[in-house]
């Protein structure tokens, strides 16, 4: 199943970028794609079908507060998965997130796998 999972990654670090698409495809998932912000993400998912979002919270332009609540207007099935090095939680949820990761936390391999676990499972609830 990961295998077929398409999912987007939207940070303005490159580095960061990497390092988590590194986490995905390490795992499993063979179709990870990459925005540098909030707009190109807009762009991409009206352009293309995603299963799930990781999206970092502050970047140029838009937050990724607004950038989810925009995507949920449209789209309730996509799974999205706020993260920040600040605890931001309440707010993503507000926004209609999923779940809220700290960046930090993403080092750890039991908070990737379940990470992973959570976006299965909306694959799953998905089809």
């Amino acid at each position: 199943m990961r295998a077929n999972t398409k999912i987007l990654l939207v940070d303005d670090e490159p580095c960061l970028r990497e390092l988590f698409r590194s986490y995905f495809t390490i795992a499993g998932y063979e179709h990870i794609h990459v925005a540098k912000d909030g707009e190109t993400a807009l762009d991409m998912i009206n352009d293309d079908q995603y299963h799930a979002i990781l999206m970092d919270t502050e970047m140029p332009g838009r937050t990724g507060f607004e950038i989810c609540s925009d995507i949920r207007r449209s789209n309730s099935s996509i799974g999205i998965f706020g993260m920040s090095g600040r605890n931001y939680a309440n707010q993503w949820l507000e926004s209609g997130a999923n779940q809220f990761l700290l960046k930090l936390s993403m080092t750890r391999s039991d908070v990737r796998e379940n990470l992973f676990d959570s976006i299965d499972s909306v694959v799953k609830y998905k089809n």
